[in-house]
């Protein structure tokens, strides 16, 4: 096998994990206080579309204690509540606070236009060739690391 091309695609793995995505960052420059993981979190809450955690722990490769983790960070931040269910105590409620919402619809806009610029300097269809590739090629790592 290509000894070259082994080292370039170990580069490019490690290029793509440095790759920061911008909605870590307000419009003014400064940081958030949010993981990428947390700002995930944070807008799958704003759906209503956390019913299980499970479904979460999967899409996103993370274990149930990291799940839980991330909501205690974004409730001890003041993004979310947690409340129990008082018609199942096994239950919990996840909602928004006000500053939740805020960042939310703040983060929403930030994000369509972040991928709205990379996709129109990358163009439409390198990046629909891109999405399939890059689903195939990590659909064939995830394989081989289960072997």
């Amino acid at each position: 096998m290509d000894e070259q091309l082994k080292k370039e695609l170990m580069e490019t793995f490690l290029r793509f994990k440095r790759i920061k995505i911008s909605i870590l960052h307000k419009n003014d420059g400064s940081k958030r206080d949010l993981s990428f993981i947390e700002t995930v979190l944070l807008k799958k809450i704003s759906e209503g579309d956390i019913d299980r955690f499970s479904d979460f722990e999967e899409e996103f490769h993370v274990s149930k204690s990291a799940v839980s983790q991330t909501l205690g960070a974004l409730e001890e931040k003041g993004y979310i509540i947690r409340e129990l269910d008082k018609t199942n105590r096994r239950k919990r409620l996840l909602s928004l606070t006000p500053k939740g919402c805020k960042t939310v619809a703040a983060i929403d806009k930030e994000v369509e236009a972040y991928f709205a610029g990379v996709i129109q300097r990358f163009g439409e269809n390198d990046t629909r060739l891109l999405m399939s590739l890059f689903n195939r090629f990590a659909k064939i790592v995830e394989e081989n690391n289960e072997v």
